[in-house]
Parts: structure tokens; C-alpha cells; sequence
């Protein structure tokens, strides 16, 4: 039995020491969770020169950071605030605009309220840094 344990012994040791040589990696630290862009950071990045532009820009944070399907005057407006800057004092001239441009469409209600929603010329003219059209 002395004979058994030793043996068993042994191949104890042959496996520490194989389990010992490898190397051993070393965990990976968990990815940071990215920060979310801010409507003011995507303001600064598309550098939108024109209240038309701004309203466009804030629309399509809306709908591809936030989730929007849709958005009302009120939404652009507190987009504005969000991001410091001035508000238009017409905020409903703007999205005119925009729609004159064939930039934004018009939507179901939301909550009672008229609302808008970019169109696929609006997305790309954004995408694109609003080369392609004008207000």
C-alpha cells in the first residue's frame, strides 16, 4: 500500500510541475464600459455652423444615441439646453427648414404633441458633416 500511495504521490507531482511550467496568463483587466457621447460632444464633433444644422444634428443624436423613433419641438429644445447652447427663438422656423430641405418629415404625435423625424437624406447629410445640402 506504502508502494500505491507513492506512486500516487509522484504523479501528484509530475502534474504540479507540468501545471507549474506553463505559463500562466495572466486575466485580461475588464474593458472599460464606454462613456456615453454627450449631445454637446456630438455638437462639438460635427461642428453644425447654422441653427438648421443644430437642429439636424440634435434630431439625429436623438434618434441614433437616445432611441428616439420620434421627436417633438420641446425634445429638440432641451437637446439645446443639454448642450449649452442658445436656443433658436423659433425652434418650429428651424425644423421647417429642415423639412423645406427634405432633411426631417413629419411623425405620429408624440404624446399629444406634433412630431418629426429625420429622413435618409437628413441621416447621411449628417453622417457626412452636412456636405450635400443647405439649411
Amino acid at each position: 500500500m506504502d508502494q500505491e500511495i507513492q506512486q500516487r504521490f509522484e504523479a501528484l507531482e509530475k502534474r504540479l510541475a507540468v501545471v507549474e511550467e506553463q505559463k500562466v496568463v495572466s486575466p485580461q483587466p475588464a474593458s472599460q464600459p464606454t462613456k456615453e457621447k454627450s449631445v454637446g460632444e456630438f455638437l462639438q464633433e460635427k461642428k453644425p455652423n447654422s441653427d438648421p444644422k443644430k437642429t439636424r444634428a440634435i434630431a439625429y443624436y436623438l434618434e441614433h444615441y437616445k432611441g428616439y423613433t420620434s421627436f417633438t419641438s420641446e425634445d429638440i429644445q432641451k437637446g439645446y439646453q443639454s448642450a449649452k447652447e442658445q436656443v433658436p427663438t423659433n425652434i418650429a422656423d428651424t425644423i421647417g427648414k429642415n423639412i423645406a430641405g427634405r432633411f426631417m418629415m413629419s411623425a405620429q404625435k408624440k404624446d399629444g404633441k406634433r412630431a418629426w423625424t429625420l429622413t435618409t437624406t437628413g441621416v447621411k447629410n449628417v453622417e457626412a458633416g452636412f456636405k450635400g445640402g443647405e439649411e
